[in-house]
């Protein structure tokens, strides 16, 4: 499967974007979360209860959150992505909140799945 064309073709139909980089993702059972950065947009978390290939994102999650506030991403979560496992929810609330922006200055995640890009 071709991942950064399908999320990148899934994004076009609301954000009009042609090109995605995958940059991270998550996955419990049939769940999946992706990390993903659109051109000429700020990256974005989008939510997926099965295959993307199958079934179009439940919602996405755009922008920082502080450490002190995992409880409401996790509240957000819950909320706006129904079904999603409380252990993915809750993996993503700490991800968003405590392990984000703890990349040393300068270094740049390598995407693991990118349009264009054969890897």
């Amino acid at each position: 499967m071709r991942l950064a064309p399908i999320l990148a073709k899934q994004l076009k139909r609301h954000l009009d974007v042609t090109k995605v980089s995958v940059l991270q993702a998550f996955k419990y059972g049939t769940w999946q979360i992706y990390y993903v950065e659109p051109q000429d947009w700020d990256a974005v978390y989008l939510f997926f209860s099965n295959d993307p290939e199958k079934i179009e994102y439940l919602n996405l999650w755009g922008g920082v959150a502080r450490p002190e506030e995992e409880a409401d991403v996790l509240s957000w979560t819950n909320k706006k992505v129904p079904g999603i496992p409380s252990t993915l929810a809750k993996c993503f609330a700490y991800h968003v909140t405590q392990e984000s922006g703890k990349q040393p200055a300068g270094k740049r995640t390598r995407p693991i799945a990118s349009v264009g890009l054969v890897l």
